[in-house]
């Protein structure tokens, strides 16, 4: 065996962990830029708490806080420290991150991407926010799911679609509100937000993380999927649009004049 064989410096990591690295960075300078502007997320792009302590009470916040380590050390129980570490560090959220970057890149220009905070990440399954800076509004909200088919993958569909009909649409405990004409960045509680499923099976997403910013068709390609399955569940939506509630039709229809953009752009 050739003893320089196990030396060369590309095989040191998994493409896939490689390609996970780039969508962290891409989705770091994106963070800053937004911070710069105002916008309450901490380094990971994560909606922070303790930017409220103009709406919520001390013991809000500390109960809220409270309530995530509880929840986490639920989610945690049983797996090992590098697992835990590993979730800690949002290396488990691959799809969440791929999502989240693939959006930035396509359509940047109009929305922040952020993350919601950890408490509503629990508590009301929303993992991604879409700010529409023309309007101030969180326009919809993204809960991701590493399937295409099967059991998981429909659950998921039912507990989407259940949100928006029965719930009235998703709620942020911690929101953000941005006026359009000003710029100022308001944190708030918001309440009936649509909200869709990002699916994606594990070697497509694989696949994405390998490629991303090494294959710029791909990515397009990976926004023209998503781009398809948002319009399919919007048009869903819109079959059931009596059962919504009105203002979750409006931010319904906000969101879906402003995608007809990207289909455009995205072919």
């Amino acid at each position: 065996m050739n003893k320089f064989e196990n030396l060369n410096p590309v095989q040191e990591k998994p493409s896939e962990q490689l390609g996970l690295e780039r969508v962290r960075s891409y989705l770091k300078s994106s963070y800053e830029k937004m911070q710069k502007r105002g916008v309450p997320i901490d380094s990971e792009g994560r909606i922070d708490p303790s930017r409220f302590d103009g709406c919520y009470s001390k013991a809000v916040l500390e109960a809220d806080n409270k309530e995530v380590k509880r929840l986490q050390e639920v989610h945690e129980e049983g797996l090992s420290e590098t697992e835990i570490q590993r979730r800690r560090s949002g290396n488990h959220g691959e799809l969440e991150l791929l999502a989240a970057a693939v959006f930035s890149e396509f359509m940047g220009d109009r929305f922040d991407v952020v993350r919601s905070s950890l408490f509503d990440d629990f508590n009301n399954e929303v993992e991604t926010i879409l700010v529409d800076r023309e309007t101030g509004n969180i326009v919809c909200a993204f809960d991701e799911v590493g399937e295409l088919k099967g059991k998981k993958f429909e659950d998921k569909k039912n507990k989407v679609l259940g949100i928006n009909k029965d719930q009235l649409g998703a709620r942020l405990k911690y929101g953000i509100h941005l006026d359009s004409k000003t710029g100022a960045i308001t944190p708030q509680c918001v309440e009936h937000i649509p909200i869709f499923y990002i699916a994606l099976t594990s070697d497509l997403l694989g696949e994405g993380l390998k490629k991303f910013q090494v294959d710029p068709e791909n990515n397009k390609k990976l926004f023209q999927y998503f781009l398809l399955s948002l319009g399919l569940q919007i048009k869903e939506l819109d079959l059931k649009s009596l059962a919504l509630s009105k203002e979750v039709n409006n931010k319904l229809d906000i969101f879906n004049q402003a995608i007809g953009k990207y289909f455009r752009i995205s072919k």
